[in-house]
């Protein structure tokens, strides 16, 4: 799958009617949204592989929606420290914050570097990407003990 044939996909699934929905229900704006449900890009992303080459260009359209896919067929082996700054610095609400913690940077080996180092940015969702990769990297990770956390 092409770049181009996501996005002619994604404007397909656009409603400018749930960009308003997702704003006023549930406090989601961002600057270049089609308006498509979370739950309706995971389901795409199942039909995407994975791909670091075509999740990078993703996002780099600068498409919500785009974006968030990244995150779900970026191989989150191949993160860099960079690439995670990168993106980080560029979130604008909790849902895309929160997609690239829980889906993507908990998974990373760089995951407890990035949560201290984040946990104490004053930018609201770099904080949160580190409060949010602390809460999914607790979740996935079933061998450590109490004390890393801590």
């Amino acid at each position: 799958m092409t770049v181009q044939e996501i996005i002619d996909i994604l404007e397909k699934l656009a409603s400018p009617e749930k960009v308003l929905i997702k704003k006023n229900k549930f406090g989601i704006s961002s600057d270049n949204a089609l308006g498509i449900y979370h739950k309706d890009l995971k389901e795409l992303a199942k039909k995407i592989p994975k791909d670091d080459k075509l999740a990078i260009n993703l996002f780099d359209t600068g498409i919500y929606e785009a974006q968030i896919l990244c995150s779900k067929i970026f191989n989150p082996s191949n993160l860099t420290e960079e690439l995670m700054d990168k993106w980080t610095r560029t979130f604008e609400n909790w849902e895309i914050c929160d997609s690239f913690c829980m889906g993507l940077f908990a998974k990373s080996k760089f995951a407890e570097t990035k949560i201290i180092e984040w946990t104490s940015r004053k930018h609201e969702f770099e904080k949160r990407a580190g409060f949010t990769t602390i809460a999914a990297l607790c979740m996935a990770d079933k061998f450590s003990g109490n004390e890393k956390f801590e």
